[in-house]
């Protein structure tokens, strides 16, 4: 059931799944509770209060996609008062913080996993005050195919560096995630995490990505500063389809892509269709030949470069050969590119019929 955009109350919820609520008995008498079966319940954009929320997660037990802005303060706040809900059906699950002086970021991660056994996609989006030890609680999560994990800067963020703040970890917290439910994983996207992420301890946990997306992190000093170590390493991602990685635009937080981790990431991804990268410094010729030498990316349909400054034509150029299935691309900002290398794919790109966007 989809009422969204709709003027709907929290007496058109009790009325729709019954509760202990005694709302709408007048008008609804005989009625009520005729939709305690609900499976799929989208109410973002209503008049729907926490009360109604709360009311929708007691009374509906078979309830799997619920698409509310508010499930993470709902089940705190049903926690605090004795009022915890059933074990759910629910499959996919987003969990935002809007009140981060509840602080209720940790508690929430832990109900949502403890209610919520059957997740294949959780999102956690601005949640405040998690730690290692709440990540631990996704390891129950043995179905789990697509996790999002996206964090703000605290308020009072100013000089320190990120990976100094807070008390997140990669190797306590993430990696150990990783390691247990990683081979389940299908989709990863990683935003703006206050912890030295290592890439290569992502490839090696998580084998069967078909999309990652890493945006706004620090990586491990260690693996950036050891030499190469592509022809080592024995795992790769054969089914990773999407690969996204976003460099910090902002000054303040100074994320950099070292080049062994972008050099690691391109080379163990053969069958990419989707490649986008952004605001890349460290990204130049020399990594995409080292690249391409290793695998001609000959799947690759979809290309997107901004702001990466050191790509010159040269290395465009690997990307659209004869034999590459290349249909569309995006490059836009890269200041070592000229006019007339965008004239010259223009025009290869109108005699192939390819579909591309150039902004110099």
């Amino acid at each position: 059931m989809n009422i969204c955009f709709c003027l709907v109350t929290d007496d058109g919820v009790e009325g729709l799944c019954g509760g202990v609520a005694d709302i709408g008995k007048e008008m609804l008498e005989g009625q009520r509770g005729q939709c305690k079966s609900l499976e799929e319940f989208e109410i973002t954009e209503t008049m729907i209060t926490q009360k109604g929320v709360q009311i929708a997660l007691q009374n509906l037990p078979d309830l799997k996609h619920f698409r509310t802005f508010d499930i993470a303060e709902a089940l705190v706040h049903m926690h605090r008062n004795g009022l915890n809900p059933p074990s759910y059906a629910l499959v996919d699950v987003d969990l935002m913080d809007f009140s981060p002086s509840k602080s209720c970021g940790s508690i929430a991660v832990r109900l949502a996993t403890s209610f919520c056994p059957f997740l294949n996609r959780l999102s956690i989006d601005h949640l405040h005050g998690i730690t290692d030890s709440d990540l631990l609680s996704l390891t129950t999560l043995e179905r789990l195919s697509i996790l999002n994990i996206t964090c703000l800067l605290p308020r009072d963020f100013a000089s320190p560096a990120p990976r100094d703040y807070g008390s997140l970890t990669f190797d306590r917290g993430l990696a150990l995630v990783l390691k247990a439910i990683g081979p389940s994983l299908k989709q990863l996207e990683l935003e703006e995490l206050f912890m030295s992420i290592c890439l290569e301890s992502i490839l090696e946990y998580c084998p069967n990505l078909e999309i990652l997306s890493i945006s706004d992190c620090s990586y491990d000093d260690e693996e950036s500063s050891r030499p190469s170590k592509r022809a080592k390493t024995q795992f790769a991602w054969p089914n990773l389809k999407k690969l996204q990685l976003t460099e910090s635009s902002s000054s303040t937080i100074g994320y950099e892509l070292p080049p062994e981790s972008l050099l690691l990431a391109l080379t163990s991804a053969p069958n990419l269709e989707e490649l986008e990268i952004y605001n890349c410094e460290t990204l130049d010729d020399d990594i995409l030949h080292e690249a391409f030498q290793i695998h001609s990316f000959t799947k690759l349909s979809s290309l997107t470069l901004c702001k990466c400054k050191a790509v010159t034509k040269s290395g465009v150029d690997l990307f659209i050969q004869n034999g590459n299935a290349l249909r569309e691309a995006s490059i836009r900002r890269c200041e070592s590119l000229s006019v007339e290398d965008f004239r010259y794919w223009l025009a290869e790109s109108e005699k192939n019929d390819w579909n591309f966007e150039m902004v110099h």
